[in-house]
């Protein structure tokens, strides 16, 4: 051979480096496997900060003006973030500063943590929380209930939560369902005038007495001997001999002479049920190198000494496992992977020889395994979307090794030495191999500059494919000749035989087809050349409109059903712990429904419920936690919109929404949301009700919420004179006001693990109504005066909750709408006809999009933008092996038409478009660029070799015809098993797998077809101006006698 040089010929000529080299990926691969990060989801942090203060005792205006505004004004200009929101009610203030991408999120927490730090906030408001917020990953979840006592049920999950800390693999266990402890410290406002005492000087009794407290360190000649005094005072009963007060005889009043001490929870309306029963929920995290499996071995290798340390009448359930979703989808999609591997094999053995297609399929594994070994440097986990990557990348990854491959191949039939034809035919094929495979990796690049938790968590995938790309090229060009040069294609062994007949036939019987069909169909249609240029481009704009019209609807990603149905119903202000039980049970009779019906414990695990109070706003919450999905007839779905109907009305509550999807990517969003905002509040809220009026008129539009209506009465106060006259101050009255109604914390101590808050407040009884604020006594000097008497109280309306934006008060309105396929209709529909009637009725009014339609449209314009860069790169990357300005153009032209196939594959399979079926199209350009990149470098070889224009475009395309199919139809089969899954569990994945294969189904008739009539109309157009002369004639020689390079055979 003329030239044996360069690496490709070392390697090719030296049998135990390539084999050395695949070892090296496929052992090291298997190595790292084991010790890879696993996890269900990729975990992440968002890129934003939150700020929660905690003001007790403040109605939502206040807490906007004296904390939500200083702090956004502290924070606002600081550089770096994007975004300012949250909303203020009666527990506090949280506020979320989103950030702007590529920005040190350190250093922008450092200034917001100052600039807080300096905020001038109320005296009684607590140290503010700041923290960059971030997805914990649960993975196991047992729910403790029984027929016990509330401190009973909490100290019985502490020592479950010791045991399960015990375990070496087990690190982080919450206990939910109860709030803080609290000692209760009652005195009624009589008694308190009795003996002239205000519940500020009952608190400061108590934190004198109860102290545990250093007193220095005492040396002598023996040593250092530390002092203390410890007076800590852990339950109640022990804080019953504190002395409150000595009267002028001498005697002493102790705290349980005077008040009522109890033992009980900072916020006693927080209640968890599960099946009927009171509850507490054990969550168990996944940190560090913890997977969902390991935590679960570890959970039940204890659960003997769980089960042990219960109490009698208290059982122990397991509610959710991730390791076993983490299983059920890692064996769907290695299943998959599987399945894909063996059709790719099978395609390729009816092509190519059974040798040549045994070494290229296993380039496939070699590419991932390869790839697996250098993914946890890069931070990248086994998670299901890593994995689907994988799965994308299965098809596309084995083109590589087809093309150089089946050129080697090639060379070898025309007589070639096997050495001297695979380092031949790896040479021929490594500059356009090398830019096909830079082609593939940047078009995934936009997924990575995706925005929001849709970039959080797909923004793996092209480090992923990226990575198998590159191992897959190493193994096309170095590995893959080596093997192929020992192939001995005229003496095949015995046992090829029977594969090597049925792989012969295929072979005549293809090209027979590409001589008698093919070539003279296309000598045809370029003939008519520009009727098949304007036919495709109509099919184009057709599927354009298609999409656009609304008539297969859009959404921002698929919703993936959760292994629970949950409902939550929102309660006005001001509804009695009495009405969010009756809700309660309407929800939870309805389940039971639902679950009798359909099978009872086939169908579901339990029911569990929980109600939690905030200063009033009560919400209840129902989980149906249900059967895994393949054991049950019923979707989540289903179940959901069956508990929705036999529900009915709930008039208690402000809003009821029934969700069928959990957390993770496709979680509970709602179908649409709407913000509005306006200066005049009045005019805000009848804008909020009237729209919230008018969707309730839409069909399919369920679970309405609007946040201004879950608002309630507010009681304004306003000193008198006489008040004033007396010495008393606004700050003095608000600050008797908020003792008596929220209470006073004496003490904050820690009991084991626990810290617990001892509050004195007024009785229950004498906070439960606006007769006793009335009549509250407020101490004014020596003396005790009834409120009525010395302040004015107004009753207004007031919003329960003010959310904020940019720096001004907004209200939400959302909705569900089914099926979530009509959302894109709806928003359409709202912004043409309703939303421009709102908004010159209540002028000053502004209404935008929110939610999952600001998250699509963010998406759709950073798709489009680096969509842009993306082709300007490709453009690049393919105007330099070309050498021309032009050419890259045809091929480009090409890649919009995938979408015509991804269209037809969503409506044949029914599914909806989303951003993730977007994905798949853009990943689709680098395979459509592949095809036509090799048709259009073997057309120029054609020219280059003297052959008239039709005969080189005909020859040329014949000659790609095989390896484009190969690629088709390897790319497709490899994606077929997603594609065609009926599990639950894959529907995230779905609509890109059905946009690729598809869509690469489509693409390789548009290359074979329109490329080359787009190549000779572009030499037309050429022709044209360069000579001003017609058009060239198509009546070339293009019969199958023609000469060089235009049929594929193939020795069997």
């Amino acid at each position: 051979m003329k030239n044996r040089r360069g690496a490709i010929a070392w390697m090719a000529g030296n049998g135990v480096t390539p084999n050395l080299l695949m070892l090296f990926f496929i052992i090291g691969g298997l190595l790292m496997a084991w010790q890879i990060k696993k996890e269900v989801y990729p975990n992440y942090q968002h890129n934003s900060i939150r700020i929660w203060v905690h003001y007790p005792g403040s109605t939502p205006a206040e807490m906007e003006q004296g904390v939500t505004l200083p702090i956004e004004n502290a924070i606002n200009g600081i550089e770096g973030i994007k975004e300012i929101h949250g909303w203020a009610n009666s527990a506090g203030s949280n506020l979320t500063a989103e950030l702007m991408n590529g920005v040190d999120a350190e250093r922008v927490l450092r200034e917001v943590e100052s600039a807080v730090n300096r905020a001038p906030l109320p005296a009684g408001a607590e140290k503010p929380r700041i923290f960059r917020n971030e997805t914990r990953d649960q993975s196991f979840e047992l729910v403790l209930y029984g027929d016990a006592d509330l401190i009973a049920l909490k100290e019985t999950s502490t020592e479950i939560r010791n045991i399960l800390l015990s375990s070496p693999g087990i690190t982080q266990v919450e206990i939910g369902g109860f709030s803080k402890y609290e000692v209760q410290v009652q005195v009624d406002s009589l008694t308190l005038q009795q003996y002239g005492l205000g519940l500020d000087d009952i608190a400061n009794s108590i934190s004198r007495h109860a102290i545990n407290q250093s007193g220095g360190r005492l040396e002598t000649a023996g040593g250092d001997i530390l002092l203390q005094i410890d007076e800590s005072r852990g339950w109640a009963e022990d804080f019953s001999d504190i002395v409150v007060m000595q009267t002028p005889t001498g005697s002493k009043r102790y705290l349980e002479d005077i008040a009522t001490i109890r033992d009980g929870f900072a916020n006693r309306h927080n209640r968890n049920f599960y099946n009927g029963y009171p509850s507490a929920s054990i969550r168990i995290y996944r940190i560090a190198d913890q997977t969902p499996v390991s935590i679960s071995e570890s959970v039940y290798a204890l659960m003997p000494e769980l089960e042990a340390s219960l109490q009698p009448g208290i059982s122990l359930e397991v509610v959710d496992d991730d390791a076993v979703i983490y299983q059920q989808r890692m064996s769907l999609l290695l299943k998959n992977a599987f399945s894909g591997l063996l059709l790719v094999l099978l395609v390729l053995a009816l092509f190519l020889d059974v040798r040549l297609a045994f070494w290229v399929t296993v380039g496939i594994p070699t590419a991932f395994l390869g790839a697996v070994l250098f993914l946890p440097s890069m931070d990248v986990s086994i998670n299901m979307i890593s994995m689907f990557a994988f799965i994308i990348a299965l098809g596309i990854v084995v083109d590589d090794a087809i093309i150089a491959g089946e050129n080697i191949h090639e060379k070898m039939s025309q007589g070639m030495r096997f050495t001297d034809a695979a380092i031949e035919g790896a040479k021929d094929i490594a500059t356009p191999l090398t830019f096909s495979i830079l082609t593939n990796i940047v078009a995934f690049i936009p997924i990575w500059f995706l925005p929001g938790t849709l970039g959080l968590t797909f923004k793996v995938v092209p480090i992923v494919v990226a990575a198998v790309f590159i191992i897959s090229w190493v193994e096309a060009l170095f590995i893959l000749p080596a093997h192929v040069a020992h192939i001995d294609y005229r003496h095949p062994p015995r046992w090829t035989r029977p594969f090597n007949a049925v792989q012969s036939k295929v072979d005549v019987g293809l090209q027979w087809f590409i001589r008698r069909i093919y070539k003279p169909a296309l000598k045809h249609l370029l003939a008519g050349r520009y009727i098949v240029v304007a036919t495709g481009f109509a099919m184009l704009i057709s599927s354009i409109a298609y999409i656009s019209g609304g008539h297969m609807g859009f959404t921002t990603m698929p919703r993936v059903e959760a292994e629970f149905s949950v409902a939550r119903a929102f309660m006005p202000v001001g509804s009695s712990a009495e009405e969010a039980e009756m809700v309660k049970e309407q929800l939870e009779n309805a389940a039971k429904e639902v679950v009798a019906s359909n099978g009872g414990k086939e169908l579901a695990k339990g029911i569990s419920s929980r109600i939690w109070s905030r200063d009033g706003e009560y919400v209840v919450m129902t989980r149906i936690f249900l059967q895994p999905g393949e054991d049950r007839a019923l979707s989540t779905r289903q179940v959901s919109a069956q508990w929705r109907e036999l529900t009915g009305e709930v008039p208690a509550a402000n809003a009821v929404r029934f969700s069928a999807t959990g957390n993770g990517p496709g979680a509970d969003v709602a179908g649409v949301t709407l913000e509005l905002t306006h200066r005049n509040t009045h005019a805000l809220r009848a804008a909020s009700e009237e729209l919230t009026e008018i969707l309730g008129n839409y069909a399919g539009i369920v679970d309405i919420e609007n946040s201004f209506m879950s608002g309630s009465q507010q009681i304004r106060l306003a000193l008198r004179p006489e008040g004033k006259s007396m010495g008393l101050t606004e700050q003095s009255l608000i600050r008797q006001i908020r003792h008596a109604f929220s209470g006073v914390r004496a003490i904050r101590q820690q009991r084991g693990s626990d810290e617990v808050d001892v509050k004195v407040q007024l009785p229950d009884w004498q906070r439960a109504s606006v007769y006793h604020l009335e009549q509250l006594p407020i101490k004014v000097g020596d003396q005790f005066i009834p409120l009525s008497q010395i302040a004015d109280v107004y009753r207004e309306y007031s919003a329960s909750a003010i959310h904020r934006r940019d720096g001004q008060r907004r209200i939400s309105v959302s909705a569900d709408i089914t099926p979530s396929s009509e959302a894109m209709n709806l928003t359409q529909t709202l912004r043409r006809e309703v939303l421009p009637v709102l908004e010159e009725k209540y002028p000053g009014l502004d209404i935008g999009f929110r939610g999952d339609q600001a998250e699509q449209k963010e998406s759709l314009e950073s798709l489009a933008i680096n969509g842009a860069l993306v082709m300007l790169a490709l453009y690049c990357l393919l105007a330099i092996p070309f050498k021309s300005y032009t050419q890259p153009l045809i091929i480009m032209t090409i890649i919009p038409f995938g979408l015509i196939g991804a269209v037809l594959g969503h409506v044949l399979l029914g599914y909806v478009m989303s951003i993730v079926s977007l994905l798949g199209i853009l990943a689709l350009s680098g395979v459509v660029i592949n095809d036509s990149l090799i048709l259009v470098t073997e057309v120029n070889r054609n020219r280059d070799a003297g052959k008239p224009l039709a005969e080189a475009i005909i020859n040329g395309s014949a000659r790609r015809f095989r390896p484009i199919m190969l690629t088709t139809l390897t790319t497709f089969g490899g994606l077929a098993p997603m594609i065609l899954e009926t599990s639950n569990q894959a529907q995230l994945m779905i609509p890109m797998a059905i946009s690729l294969g598809f869509g690469i189904l489509f693409a390789t008739l548009i290359t074979l077809v329109l490329l080359p009539c787009l190549y000779h109309a572009l030499e037309d157009i050429k022709a044209f101006f360069q000579f001003g002369s017609e058009p060239q004639e198509t009546e070339q020689r293009t019969d199958h006698d023609t000469p060089a390079i235009e049929d594929i055979s193939h020795a069997a």
